[in-house]
């Protein structure tokens, strides 16, 4: 066979495809560089710090599924309200504890005895133990009576009238109480255990933290829970002001370290020196009273104990 004659281009083809190929493989900025268009002006990037106002963070509400564990329904009592307060004076068998299910005979303050509700409602009452007195850490003055909720007591029957059987009997007709049956208890119910209505109000849900835009000043009294006199954050204490103060639920205090007094060892003549005051935690009105109010430690710095003082967010 024989073998194609060259044509007339045939001494110029390669050169032409290299170029085509290297034209195709130069970069985009090489391709343009002898464009004939304006340019745009380049921009130029530095790094610089850049920083925007976060908004302010609304207060998160607290429910009572996350203070139950430290609030297990204390009651404070007026400094005068025992007297007055139904107490529990019998069991059934005569047991000394009792518990869920027992039966108990309790009577009522002088002029008050437990009676049947006339639309037929049943009537619980709030089992209650060691009425501690409170005390202002100032004055010493009796501010009330702290006393634990330790079970619940439905009423059954009514205690009979209070009274004699009259001038010409020369004995006293003996009282019946009322009787009542125990549907609830956290620990052992006594004979001289106190009864309370149980409560018609629900506490407020949930618990919203604000200031309260009152001057007040206060000091905790106790610490809830037994006998401490120290408390830390997600703790429950006392405090001397209540409602008769202006304080709600959910109002915030303070809490203020005093500084040290102390001599200034720097120079001769000793001056004495009173270093300021500085925040030591912040507290959260739960249940207020007329002269007391329990609070809860939202935040602590260091140990808050009996005398702290504080002072209200305005």
């Amino acid at each position: 066979m024989s073998k194609p004659t060259p044509g007339p281009h045939s001494a110029w083809a390669p050169a032409l495809a290299a170029s085509v190929l290297l034209a195709l493989a130069a970069p985009l900025w090489a391709q343009g560089c002898c464009s004939t268009e304006p340019v745009s002006p380049a921009l130029r990037l530095s790094p610089r710090i850049r920083y925007d106002r976060l908004p302010e963070a609304a207060p998160t509400p607290l429910n009572h599924s996350q203070i139950d564990a430290f609030l297990a329904e204390p009651m404070v009592l007026a400094p005068d309200a025992l007297p007055a307060i139904a107490r529990i004076v019998a069991s059934q068998d005569g047991r000394v504890l009792l518990g869920r299910g027992d039966r108990v005979y309790a009577l009522g303050p002088a002029g008050a005895p437990l009676l049947d509700d006339p639309g037929g409602q049943p009537q619980v009452f709030q089992v209650l133990r060691q009425a501690t007195a409170l005390r202002d850490p100032i004055s010493g003055a009796l501010l009330g009576y702290e006393a634990q909720t330790i079970g619940r007591a439905r009423l059954l029957r009514s205690e009979s009238a209070h009274g004699s059987a009259g001038p010409e009997s020369q004995s006293v007709q003996p009282l019946t109480p009322a009787s009542l049956d125990i549907v609830s208890a956290r620990e052992e119910i006594r004979v001289g255990d106190l009864l309370m209505p149980e409560p018609l109000g629900a506490l407020p849900q949930p618990y919203l933290p604000r200031a309260s835009g009152l001057a007040v000043q206060a000091l905790i009294v106790s610490v809830y829970g037994g006998p401490l006199t120290k408390a830390a954050q997600q703790q429950v204490v006392v405090i001397n002001r209540g409602r008769l103060d202006g304080l709600d639920s959910g109002h915030l205090l303070s809490v203020v370290a005093d500084g040290r007094r102390l001599d200034d060892r720097t120079n001769v003549a000793r001056l004495p020196l009173a270093l300021p005051a500085e925040p030591k935690g912040l507290l959260m009105v739960l249940r207020p009273f007329d002269q007391l109010s329990y609070a809860l430690v939202l935040e602590s710095s260091d140990a808050l104990q009996v005398g702290d003082r504080l002072v209200s967010q305005r």
